[in-house]
């Protein structure tokens, strides 16, 4: 995975507002340094319902919000790069043989 990649995923409304109440502060924060006004939050969901975010962006602007008892800031799973794995062409055949046996390690420790 590269952090610059994307994910989408479909925000709750918590997650909108964690959004907005960001945006809001930034437009202060300007306002009060005498720049202009950034004018109004503008949602970016697309036609299906999906908010799209680079790695470290959804990580920066959602992880103070994350944690048990919180509420959630998105629903359902997280799509990386349009549901497809990522295939790097330099990845040779014991870089993926060593994915494999790593990812069944994985299962059998989570589901023993």
């Amino acid at each position: 995975m590269n952090f610059n990649q994307s994910v989408k995923v479909q925000l709750t409304d918590f997650g909108e507002q964690i959004l907005r109440s960001r945006h809001e502060e930034w437009n202060l924060h300007y306002l009060e340094r005498g720049a202009k006004d950034i004018g109004p939050y503008v949602s970016k969901v697309d036609s299906e319902g999906y908010t799209r975010f680079q790695i470290w962006e959804f990580m920066q602007k959602f992880g103070p919000h994350m944690s048990i008892a919180k509420p959630e800031p998105f629903k359902g799973e997280m799509i990386f790069l349009n549901g497809e794995p990522t295939e790097f062409p330099n990845r040779t055949d014991a870089d993926k043989e060593f994915i494999r046996e790593f990812d069944k390690a994985h299962v059998r420790t989570l589901n023993p």
